[in-house]
């Protein structure tokens, strides 16, 4: 599944209905790989994927590019099971670079880049962010590997400054309980403050 035969587009508009109606769609087939072509796609909500063996792939780092553009304290994408609370499994974002692109850039970001929660089989590998508050939030999540991500700050993140942050229990994720994470692997990742 391509975003763009969804409608995402590289021209500056808005392609977060195009980018979730992919995931939508890789939902229904019982998961699929979501591959978004080169260029900026520009994102002024969520992106959430939803469903059990969702690959998000890029074309790599500093090719493909999403630009997320709210600081509403919502994440730049967000994995989880939203409509019934519960496991998702087998879901992972590969091969491009997601940046906080709020202009001008907000003095506390509030925006995870990405967010998951009480995932099991989670992969985050071959990722570039820019800016926000964490490169990725890890709640209640098991069989995780964060591989080879860069992470810079560059502007406005005051205090808040986190690489990845795990949480151990979903205890804030509404109907899930007390869901705890184990098997949590972060390897060659840099994070880089130069703000």
């Amino acid at each position: 599944i391509w975003i763009e035969d969804f409608g995402a587009l590289t021209d500056g508009s808005d392609s977060t209905l195009a980018i979730n109606a992919a995931f939508a769609a890789a939902k229904a087939f019982g998961g699929a790989q979501v591959r978004a072509g080169r260029g900026t796609f520009v994102c002024d909500a969520s992106l959430t994927m939803q469903g059990s063996g969702i690959a998000f792939i890029g074309q790599g780092k500093g090719a493909t590019r999403i630009a997320v553009n709210h600081n509403a304290g919502d994440p730049g994408i967000r994995i989880a099971n939203l409509a019934v609370p519960g496991r998702i499994e087998r879901c992972g974002v590969f091969a491009m670079t997601l940046v906080h692109a709020v202009t001008p850039a907000p003095a506390v970001q509030l925006t995870d880049m990405i967010r998951a929660e009480y995932v099991r089989g989670l992969a985050i590998m071959g990722v570039d962010v820019e800016n926000g508050k964490a490169t990725a939030r890890v709640s209640g999540c098991s069989d995780v590997a964060i591989d080879s991500v860069d992470w810079r700050v560059t502007e406005g993140t005051d205090t808040n400054r986190h690489g990845v942050i795990i949480d151990h229990t979903t205890a804030t994720y509404a109907g899930a309980g007390e869901k705890f994470g184990r098997r949590i692997s972060v390897s060659r990742c840099r994070f880089a403050d130069d703000g």
